[in-house]
């Protein structure tokens, strides 16, 4: 049987913080070193010359690959530990099975940078630094047939719902059997 895909660990060689994912694209086989939302930063912030990547184990189909990226994900105690930029349990899971919220997480890693690390993040956001309705160019929403001033209000009444899937749904103005409702932009 051919090898479907591989369990890594990236590891930030300036700082020796950590990141535990999994690939199976071939085409990105040689290179790949993650795309979780902290490693991508820390990416850009030391550079790709500043990371190694290192197999952990091979997989023959997605099963194997998702079940076998939780196990490393435990053993490692990824989400939990500060030596590690991983905010998801894995097996492309929806919660971060850490008792935190993502939120919580990024707050988290947020409060941990300098002042001068906060201000280079956040500098080049002009004016899309306002969020939700504060945001001009938010756009009003129908969730489960109740209005929303933006979408990001919905989540109040749909905390299990991650942000990204709920906008994804209400740009495609579908109804969702996951998470069971219906969302549109109006």
């Amino acid at each position: 049987m051919s090898q479907f895909g591989f369990i890594y660990k990236t590891t930030n060689m300036v700082n020796g913080r950590a990141y535990v994912g999994m690939c199976s694209s071939s085409q990105r086989f040689k290179h790949y070193l993650g795309s979780g939302k902290l490693l991508t930063l820390a990416i850009n912030k030391y550079g790709k010359d500043n990371f190694k990547r290192e197999i952990l184990e091979w997989c023959n189909s997605d099963k194997e690959l998702r079940i076998a990226e939780v196990r490393w994900m435990e053993h490692y105690d990824a989400v939990k530990s500060e030596s590690f930029y991983n905010l998801h349990e894995g097996g492309r899971g929806g919660h971060t099975g850490s008792g935190y919220s993502t939120s919580d997480m990024v707050k988290k890693t947020w409060d941990s940078y300098t002042a001068e690390e906060k201000k280079s993040r956040v500098g080049h956001l002009g004016k899309w630094n306002k969020f939700g309705v504060k945001n001009p160019t938010a756009k009003k929403a129908l969730v489960n047939n109740k209005e929303y001033a933006c979408l990001k209000d919905a989540l109040k009444d749909y905390p299990h719902v991650p942000y990204s899937s709920l906008k994804r749904i209400a740009q495609k103005g579908t109804y969702n059997k996951t998470h069971n409702l219906k969302a549109e932009y109006l």
